[in-house]
């Protein structure tokens, strides 16, 4: 916009106060619903999840881009296979392709014959460094703070075992960032629940080190984060990871579910302060050479600005259907074969009808259940 272009956000979920504070400017943005989108005509509309995907033959354009943030049919358990094929569906929909990873990139043009064009992710130093304000000075008794960050219930996040992974390590406190509605968890000292982005960095800032076990990460911008506040991190090797951690440099990184190299790692820079010294310094130097949110911006209204309109609307329209009408048949047939899941998601629609501060209740007894 400051660029000299129009932007509106259309979105599936309905805006309130609360949405805003993703970025301290977003309100000056214009905002609509999906369908009030279709009345309008765009130069360029970008499509920016999967679901987002498969609305965009609904909306006029010249030209049609799908921003990659990751492969999101990972997001989900093989179990549901029809979704996971619905999902994998919109990365061979006829549109213009971008995404933010090496990994991402290769994976688009090797499995789907995509070519994408790839605009690394910036990064907020405004936001994001390592002086500023704290929520608490970080400890200089020896100990070592730990947060974790990360959803509740979300089981390729791993929060919940990272919670007690980081309890168990018995280095110094643990705190959790989550975007989870809660209020109370066990193996948490303090909570930090829906902050305003503009919060989250003296969180980081009085914090030593990040756990933050994924099995599923697109770019993995959170150790980013981090590290441009001066902190370390210990995680699991995810993809994304290659785009800037270094193992024994910058942070620790285990093979996935190797929780007992985690609870190693976290031992032992509780134990060699010099060692947690050395890592944060080498995050630091990681961070420093890393661009920032308006260079990332700038190339990415550069490529934006070299399309050439192409006219895929009506072949947009005809594959999303053809596809739909696939997930539709085959989950059906899904649901059929496993009558469980039919009790599954009629127990999680009687959940929803509670009143809120019981469903609070329930949900936070199912999050202690993750720290197990």
């Amino acid at each position: 916009m400051e660029l000299g272009h129009e932007v509106t956000i259309a979105s599936m979920d309905s805006f309130d106060e609360n949405t805003y504070q993703w970025h301290n400017l977003a309100n000056k943005l214009s905002y609509c619903s999906i369908t009030d989108a279709q009345k309008d005509h765009f130069d360029i509309v970008i499509a920016t999840w999967w679901k987002t995907a498969l609305e965009l033959s609904k909306i006029n354009a010249s030209t049609y881009v799908y921003f990659v943030q990751s492969i999101e049919s990972r997001f989900y358990s093989e179990k549901e296979k029809p979704l996971r094929n619905l999902i994998n569906s919109t990365y061979d929909l006829p549109v213009q392709y971008i995404t933010e990873a090496d990994w991402i990139q290769d994976y688009l043009e090797t499995h789907h014959g995509q070519i994408a064009h790839k605009v690394k992710n910036g990064i907020r130093k405004d936001l994001y460094r390592p002086d500023g304000e704290v929520i608490e000075g970080r400890p200089n008794d020896g100990s070592v703070r730990i947060l974790v960050e990360g959803p509740m219930n979300v089981s390729f996040k791993k929060t919940g075992r990272a919670l007690k992974l980081a309890k168990q390590s018995n280095i110094g406190e643990v705190w959790l960032l989550t975007g989870t509605h809660l209020t109370k968890i066990p193996k948490a000292n303090r909570i930090f629940s829906q902050v305003p982005v503009e919060e989250v960095p003296s969180i980081y800032r009085s914090c030593d080190v990040l756990l933050k076990l994924s099995l599923v990460e697109g770019m993995f911008g959170t150790p980013l984060e981090m590290f441009h506040c001066g902190g370390t991190a210990v995680l699991y090797e995810v993809t994304g990871s290659e785009e800037y951690i270094k193992h024994q440099s910058n942070s620790l990184v285990s093979q996935p579910n190797d929780d007992k190299s985690i609870l190693s790692y976290l031992k032992s820079i509780g134990k060699d302060p010099k060692k947690l010294s050395s890592l944060k310094e080498s995050a630091l130097d990681t961070a420093v050479s890393w661009p920032d949110w308006s260079e990332s911006s700038t190339l990415f209204q550069r490529h934006l600005e070299s399309l050439k309109p192409e006219n895929v609307k009506d072949d947009l329209h005809d594959r999303i259907e053809d596809n739909w009408a696939k997930y539709v048949t085959d989950e059906n047939v899904r649901l059929k074969r496993n009558p469980q899941i039919k009790i599954k998601y009629y127990a999680h629609s009687k959940l929803q009808g509670l009143p809120k501060g019981v469903q609070l209740k329930i949900r936070e007894m199912i999050y202690a259940w993750e720290c197990i």
